[in-house]
This record gives structure tokens, sequence and C-alpha cells, in this order.
């Protein structure tokens, strides 16, 4: 009890010393040699150990817009006529055809007198991988692709993504070699294929398919699409009545 009453007594004093202390550099308490009342020189303490406080570049500026405005500088100090115009969208048919993909307003369709498809299958291939106009194509159709029912189309008329529906020329058209036609359907675009006509004769040689895509008006409940060739040396008045028929 003696030991802890002791220690108190030495913290008091030490406390009323250092009270003392800092009054006598404060100038409020003179020194016992000192006659005349006059501050004495206060030392400058630094702290060893301050907490150091970082401000970044997005802290600045939101203490910035907190203090000056409750908008960003952008809305006004940039002057109207240097702010960049936001563009509008591109119009036009072509460019909602673009933004629709696989649901245009009308198929769209490539056409060619191939003259041999078979020698040019590899191109064709290549333009349907390389070529956003023939990859975004609903139909591709081919007239004179020389064709004979005995050809593979697996092997010599396939073309990845798309369905191959031919019309090759028979002997009934009377002739050995050349003619045919042929229908490639895009698979991304229509899946529901099949043949709705074909006919095949010394004056044309006519190929119709149903479809059935995948986007179509309610008021069409198909499509038919029909490729034809007439020969030059065909009857060009009969070969017109048939396809009238047809039609």
């Amino acid at each position: 009890m003696d030991r802890m009453h002791s220690l108190w007594k030495l913290v008091c004093l030490v406390t009323c010393m250092s009270c003392f202390y800092c009054m006598i550099h404060a100038g409020l308490v003179l020194p016992e040699n000192s006659r005349i009342w006059q501050p004495l020189p206060v030392p400058v303490l630094l702290p060893v150990h301050a907490p150091r406080i970082v401000y970044g570049r997005d802290t600045l500026l939101d203490l910035q817009w907190s203090h000056a405005s409750n908008t960003k500088p952008t809305d006004y100090e940039i002057p109207a006529a240097m702010k960049r115009r936001k563009r509008g969208r591109k119009g036009g048919v072509r460019e909602r055809n673009k933004r629709r993909k696989f649901k245009p307003a009308l198929p769209s369709i490539i056409m060619g007198n191939t003259q041999s498809l078979r020698n040019k299958l590899d191109e064709l291939k290549s333009c349907s991988i390389l070529r956003r106009e023939y990859w975004d194509s609903c139909l591709m159709c081919f007239s004179e692709t020389w064709f004979k029912p005995g050809i593979d189309t697996q092997q010599f008329s396939h073309i990845d993504g798309f369905t191959c529906i031919r019309g090759d020329r028979t002997i009934d058209s009377g002739k050995s070699c050349g003619g045919g036609v042929c229908v490639y359907v895009n698979d991304r675009w229509c899946s529901n294929v099949s043949i709705k006509q074909q006919q095949c004769s010394s004056d044309l040689e006519l190929l119709t398919v149903a479809l059935r895509p995948f986007y179509l008006p309610r008021e069409f409940p198909q499509l038919l699409v029909t490729v034809v060739y007439i020969s030059p040396s065909a009857n060009v008045a009969l070969a017109a009545n048939k396809i009238h028929d047809v039609i």
C-alpha cells in the first residue's frame, strides 16, 4: 500500500513539473533570475509519426465537384461549340437488314449462270466464308450447273452452312450434257425445305422449292422459289406458257 502511494506521488510530481515547464516556455511564468516580464521563445515541435493523407485524382475531383457544383465540369466548363456531337445511327433498308441479320423483310438472293458449278465449287466455298454478301445471303440460285443424277451431292456440291437442292438435267431434255439448276438455302435462315415441283424438258428446266423460314409474317404461310433455265435452242413461247402454268 505504501509503495502504491509513493508511486502516485511520483506521477503527480512529474505532471506538475511538465505543466510548469510548458508555462515557462510560453512566457506565463517568470524564471527566478529574471526581473523583467518578457516572453521566452517557444520551440516549434513537429510530430514524428504524423498520419500521412494522400489524395488521388478521383478524390480531388469529387471534392471540387462537391464544393463548386453538383454537376461535372464537362457540363459547364467546355463550351457548347466545342462539345462533340453524338452521331445518330445510320438509316436505310440496307442498314436495317444488317441489324436484323437473318430476319430480313425480303430474302437476299445471289443468282448466277455458272456453266459447270463443279469446277467453281472451291471458289464458292471460299466466298461463303470470306465475303459477307455470300455468308449472309438467304438463297443462292444457279443455272447451268452441269450436274447429272449420278453425281454425289455431298462430294461435289456441298457447302457448309447451306442446304443444296438440285434439279439435274435428265434424258427427258434430249441432251447429253449441260443444263441443270440448283438452290442453296442458308441453314441459319431456313431449315424447313421441300421440293414443290421439278420439270426437265427440251424447252426448259424448272425447279420450285417451298420454304418456311424461321421468321416469316403471318400473312405468308410459306415462300416459293422457282429457278428456271431456258436453253438457246428452246421454244421460248412454249417455255413461257409452262412457267405461267407453274406460277
